[in-house]
């Protein structure tokens, strides 16, 4: 069970501690760090290429796919024919 919703409690102690870990040195700790993780992606290791790639890119988003539903009925559904669909439309910009 995680954190009840509204914890003020934002302290990272691990966190904390191993962000002074990694930098402690002049930063020396965390270039061998990347130094190895780039080695092993060259390597060919699957985790740490996807690692690098997330670190650059970021993590791509997820594709979700709906065989059962017809795109135009998620586009506009047809409770919304056309007319319905502009004055519903006027009416919240008019609001």
């Amino acid at each position: 069970m995680g954190r009840p919703i509204g914890s003020l409690n934002r302290d990272k102690p691990v966190s904390d501690l191993l962000r002074m870990a990694v930098l402690s040195g002049g930063g020396r700790r965390l270039r061998a760090i990347i130094e190895k993780l780039f080695e092993k992606a060259e390597q060919g290791d699957l985790q740490a290429i996807r690692e690098v790639m997330d670190r650059l890119d970021g993590k791509p988003v997820q594709a979700i796919e709906r065989g059962d539903v017809r795109l135009e009925d998620i586009v506009r559904p047809a409770a919304y024919d056309s007319h319905s669909w502009r004055t519903r439309r006027h009416h919240w910009l008019c609001f």
